[in-house]
């Protein structure tokens, strides 16, 4: 069985009589760089020019002229929990498919065109009253794409659950079918698992959710170099927030940190929270990046706050502590990376974060265009291609949705379109406090 699908526009209708729309006066990023060209959108997805001119000799019927801003696509966040008011991990009262259509649009403000609700550990009954409401949907001007759940549990390591709730942690028993026995029949609305591979049995879980089209991370893991190696061999590719609920690295035990950044025969993707150092040092930060450039992948981890002011907020049946921004589980503490607090969830949207970034990586490869091509496609190919859709999503190539950001050179966001089509009414360039 393959993993969820939203409707893809080419599959809608043929295209050659829709309106055919050209993007000019752009700096397109395709290819790992940045150049001036035109990109031409019809169907809402992205077409060959030289396919309209010499063969049905089609001119544009809507002009944009994007005022020499950078064109790149569309970011997605494969780590979102919830955010204005909304907790994807709550459905009591059986209002959370209205609540992430409110994620949806008010997350295309940071350039946001297509995300994974994230559902942490939970019980199997609040998995079954969940994934119903959490179906993939296809984007559109006035939301973004929902592209399937991403389940950050339930098998994960009892030595680093982090937030989640440890009653609820399961481990696998190798039997057929466990995902579906956990989480209910709406196993196909799921498209990521994060799980802790040293686990029994984990391998198999890995097959199965690798056979069912489903991708896997690794993470909230005590798993040593070598079961990390084993896990990326079976096909996960990627790691839930580096650095974060696994062990530091050490020169006599490299761990999952080393086994992602040192590794000569496995690529994963990392996911990394770069929230201006409260979940990792800058310094981390820059390691990574130095390490694996092309690994990484800018996830928010944001809560139900996000957008919100400082207070109390609920992530499941977690209650979580805003102060100065920084989410903490109630009862911990509210120091920081000392582990006197465990940190719940962040409270940053996915366009600072890439801002963020794109200023540390200036000072590893310097002003020129090549910091900010490794900012955006941190947020936009690489997570596509963490999750096997690069072909639809996260790039610019000929037959990839037209889901595209118009941003200046310190990568705030002026304009958003999603299959082409303009999203109005979103205050990009506001000033903020990220």
């Amino acid at each position: 069985m393959a993993g969820p699908s939203a409707t893809e526009p080419s599959a809608k209708r043929p295209r050659e009589h829709l309106p055919l729309t050209r993007f000019a006066n752009c700096r397109v990023l395709r290819g790992h760089s940045l150049a001036a060209a035109d990109l031409w959108v019809q169907g809402g997805v992205i077409v060959e020019p030289q396919r309209l001119f010499y063969g049905s000799f089609q001119r544009a019927d809507v002009v944009v002229d994007c005022e020499g801003l950078i064109l790149a696509p569309g970011y997605i966040d494969v780590q979102l929990n919830g955010g204005f008011g909304v907790d994807f991990c709550s459905a009591d009262d059986g209002g959370l498919a209205a609540g992430v259509r409110t994620v949806a649009e008010r997350v295309l403000a940071h350039g946001v065109t297509a995300f994974l609700p994230t559902v942490i550990t939970s019980s199997a009954d609040a998995y079954r009253r969940i994934l119903p409401q959490l179906a993939p949907t296809a984007g559109s001007a006035s939301a973004a794409a929902v592209l399937g759940v991403h389940l950050e549990g339930p098998f994960l390591s009892p030595s680093r659950p982090g937030c989640h709730p440890a009653e609820h942690l399961a481990t696998p028993d190798g039997a057929p079918d466990q995902l579906r026995r956990v989480v209910g029949d709406l196993v196909h609305n799921v498209r990521l698992v994060t799980l802790a591979p040293e686990l029994p049995h984990a391998g198999e879980l890995i097959d199965e959710l690798r056979g069912r089209g489903v991708a896997v991370a690794v993470g909230h893991s005590m798993a040593t170099a070598e079961e990390a190696e084993a896990a990326f061999s079976r096909g996960a590719s990627m790691v839930t927030h580096l650095y974060n609920a696994m062990p530091p690295l050490k020169f006599g035990a490299p761990g999952i940190i080393g086994a992602v950044l040192g590794s000569p025969t496995h690529r994963p993707f990392y996911g990394i929270i770069v929230d201006g150092g409260v979940h990792v040092h800058l310094t981390s930060v820059k390691i990574a990046a130095a390490a694996r450039p092309h690994g990484a992948v800018l996830v928010t981890d944001a809560i139900s706050a996000l957008g919100l002011p400082d207070g109390t907020h609920r992530v499941g049946d977690i209650s979580v502590v805003v102060r100065d921004g920084v989410a903490r589980k109630e009862g911990t503490g509210t120091a920081g990376r000392d582990g006197t607090a465990t940190l719940a969830g962040a409270n940053m949207p996915l366009d600072a974060c890439v801002r963020h970034y794109h200023t540390l990586l200036r000072e590893l490869h310097g002003d020129g265009d090549a910091a900010a091509v490794l900012a955006l496609e941190a947020a936009s190919l690489h997570p596509a291609r963490a999750l096997g859709m690069d072909h639809r999503k996260g790039s610019l190539a000929v037959g990839a949705d037209a889901d595209l950001l118009l941003l200046d050179e310190s990568l705030h966001i002026r304009r958003c379109f999603v299959g082409g089509v303009e999203v109005e009414g979103k205050a990009y360039a506001r000033p903020t406090v990220y």
